[in-house]
């Protein structure tokens, strides 16, 4: 019996350690199951924040990129609209004042007594591409007036810049007491580059010096020179040497005084503003707007003043004074 009663204890014992050792088990697994649904509900809930924030910054970047078209749509009509009156207004300035014809107005303290000059400031604020000859009874046709230039280092438009100049050359010259003309004193017109000559010869000019600046594909081209009819102009070769000895003696002096590099006097034939006119012209190209350095001292006030003596004094020469 006690053999029979150790056997049934051992067997009894084995059979606990086994349930045990399935309960273990069990709860075990049942333990890693429960540690595997929090790290999911973990996950599921980090993506989900995620989500919402990426849903977030899409939603404020989306709003922030359509305020910003909003600006920029709200500020290019502001400039569109801002153009429309400009242009409007130069329209009708051009309506009520000139009907399209030249109007040129005497400068200044008018009459002094001295030689007539007549100064055209180069180009306009709206140029004006219908046609007109090119030449008296050419049938060759060129715009009316071009817009000219402008720096590619101040951002000053040519026709500003040569309205500036003009203007102090027309004072510098009435006090050396030459009687001035002006084919321009505001940018709002539209007076064609025949027109201008024209105007030349009605207020019987003795010389017409036309200002204008320069410009070039390449920014290191930087100088001044001068233009003027050739022998062999068809329609003005009888005013080539006059003409030749003008812009030579206004050249040397602007560049003696104003420090630009002299690129001498050349012949052109194809301006329209010089083969309309009817006495000695030339035009001054002051400088390259397409080189800093010339642009920067053209719109530099000390460099104007310079500039003016120069040209005013090779007037001086040019008339023996």
């Amino acid at each position: 019996m006690d053999r029979q009663g150790d056997m049934k204890i051992k067997k009894a014992v084995l059979i606990t350690i086994a349930v045990l050792a399935i309960l273990t088990v069990f709860l075990v697994a049942l333990a890693v199951r429960q540690h595997k649904g929090e790290e999911r509900q973990r996950l599921e809930k980090y993506q989900k924040e995620v989500s919402v924030e990426k849903a977030e910054k899409n939603t404020n970047a989306k709003g922030e990129k359509t305020s910003e078209e909003t600006k920029k749509s709200e500020a290019k009509k502001s400039l569109e609209d801002k153009k429309t009156t400009e242009d409007k207004k130069v329209t009708e300035e051009n309506t009520a004042n000139n009907n399209g014809q030249a109007v040129a107005i005497p400068s200044g303290n008018g009459v002094t007594g001295g030689h007539i000059v007549c100064i055209d400031p180069g180009h306009q604020a709206k140029g004006d591409s219908k046609m007109e000859p090119n030449g008296p009874g050419s049938s060759t046709m060129k715009a009316r007036v071009t817009g000219g230039t402008r720096g590619t280092t101040t951002g000053i438009y040519e026709y500003q810049l040569n309205l500036i100049v003009a203007d102090e050359l027309r004072d510098e010259l009435t006090r050396r007491g030459y009687t001035v003309y002006m084919t321009r004193e505001s940018h709002n017109v539209n007076i064609s580059n025949k027109e201008r000559a024209e105007y030349a010869t009605s207020v019987g000019a003795e010389i017409t010096v036309r200002i204008h600046a320069n410009g070039a594909d390449s920014s290191k081209v930087n100088g001044a020179m001068t233009l003027v009819p050739s022998k062999n102009n068809r329609y003005v070769s009888r005013l080539a040497s006059a003409s030749y000895n003008l812009g030579k003696s206004i050249l040397d002096s602007y560049c003696v005084s104003a420090g630009f590099k002299n690129l001498g006097v050349q012949n052109n034939d194809t301006m329209t503003g010089i083969n309309f006119c009817t006495s000695p012209v030339a035009i001054l190209e002051m400088g390259f707007m397409s080189n800093p350095s010339d642009d920067t001292n053209m719109n530099n006030e000390q460099c104007q003043s310079k500039m003016v003596n120069g040209i005013a004094n090779g007037i001086d020469a040019y008339f023996g004074k």
